[in-house]
């Protein structure tokens, strides 16, 4: 994966990834990204440390991880075929059980008031 330096318009890094990513999404505090890869059979969502972009977490999600959203201490990812959605636990880095009926989701909102 390529690291651009938006403020000088340039290449900076290349981060080792299992696959070429689906979806990435910055944790608010700025220490983690969130990267969803499609393997053809099942999905990964990595985890990379943003001071050394080296990965720090792996976990198996559904096919086609698609959209990522952040909120309080969880991920939510939407994997496009299956129709679920994975939860990832940001305190302790556990999965926990798919919230089902998304639908073919391409995208992702959350709101913040629902967990």
């Amino acid at each position: 994966m390529t690291v651009i330096d938006t403020a000088i318009d340039a290449v900076i890094e290349k981060a080792a990834v299992f696959a070429p990513p689906f979806s990435v999404f910055p944790t608010p505090d700025g220490k983690w990204l969130l990267v969803g890869e499609d393997l053809g059979t099942k999905g990964k969502l990595e985890v990379l440390d943003l001071q050394d972009l080296t990965v720090r977490h792996t976990f198996d999600v559904d096919r086609l991880p698609f959209g990522i959203k952040i909120v309080n201490n969880e991920a939510f990812v939407a994997c496009y075929l299956s129709g679920n959605l994975d939860v990832l636990n940001l305190q302790d880095w556990t999965m926990e059980p798919p919230i089902p009926g998304v639908a073919h989701g391409d995208g992702l909102a959350v709101w913040t008031g629902s967990r």
